[in-house]
Order: C-alpha cells, then sequence, then structure tokens
C-alpha cells in the first residue's frame, strides 16, 4: 500500500492537478482540515494519503497554541468527523501540497457535490486561506 501511495505522490509531483472525482473511504481524521483517506485511483488500485483541504485552514491544536486556538482546533475535528459521518465521499482537485506525504484536494459528498471546506467556512470553524500569513484565532 505504501509503494502505491508514493506512485502516486510520484504522479502528482510530475503534474499540475488531478480533478478527480476518485471514490474515497474515511481513514482517519487528523484535524479539522486534513483527513486521512484511501482513494481508489484506477480500476482495482487503491492509494492511502493524506489530504490537506485546500483553500481553508482551521486553528492548530499542537503546543504552543494558546488553550482557546487549541479548543477551537478541537471543534473543527469535530464538525468535520460529523460532517462526514455517514457520508460517501470523493477526493477532487488534487495537486501536490508542500510537504511530502500530503496533498492538497477537496472532500466532497459523492452524491450531493457539497464540499467539506464550504461547509467548514460557513460553519465558522475554517477561514479561507490560499498561502502566507495565518490570522490569529484568538483575541489577545
Amino acid at each position: 500500500m505504501k509503494i502505491l501511495a508514493a506512485v502516486l505522490y510520484i504522479a502528482i509531483a510530475a503534474g499540475p492537478e488531478y480533478p478527480g472525482p476518485y471514490d474515497a473511504d474515511l481513514v482517519r481524521i487528523i484535524d479539522g482540515d486534513t483527513v486521512v483517506v484511501t482513494a481508489r485511483i484506477w480500476p482495482g488500485i487503491a492509494a492511502t494519503y493524506s489530504v490537506r483541504i485546500d483553500g481553508v485552514n482551521t486553528a492548530e491544536k499542537r503546543r504552543p497554541a494558546p488553550d482557546c486556538e487549541r479548543a477551537a482546533a478541537k471543534l473543527a475535528k469535530q464538525f468535520t468527523a460529523d460532517w462526514l459521518n455517514g457520508r460517501k465521499i470523493v477526493v477532487t482537485n488534487i495537486h501536490l501540497g508542500k510537504y511530502a506525504g500530503r496533498v492538497l484536494g477537496q472532500i466532497a459528498d459523492k452524491h450531493t457535490d457539497e464540499r467539506l471546506s464550504d461547509a467548514l467556512i460557513a460553519s465558522g470553524h475554517a477561514r479561507e486561506y490560499h498561502g502566507g500569513k495565518r490570522a490569529p484565532w484568538c483575541k489577545d
């Protein structure tokens, strides 16, 4: 399985974007804006990899984040878990992230095309993010 994920990562590095959709199963939730999925990328071939939801940023749960930011991160992760619960999902618009082993893309409901990123922003658990400095989650 790791070899297949490496092949997918190398293939993504060679091209700008893979629009999909690729049927996927949730493996685990890392935080509000990053999940691990197993995607069926070709007939009979699946790859498991980490997908950072493109275009959004949620609060960070790791230290040295302030307590209020860790609390916001916990709520964002729970929102993501609730949103994904019981849904058939697809991964779309996949492209290479700046960190090895992770790609950027969108997670969408297979039947409605509703995107997790839009739901996170609408709920207030995420902000739009397209690189650069991130705004703080806590008031001073």
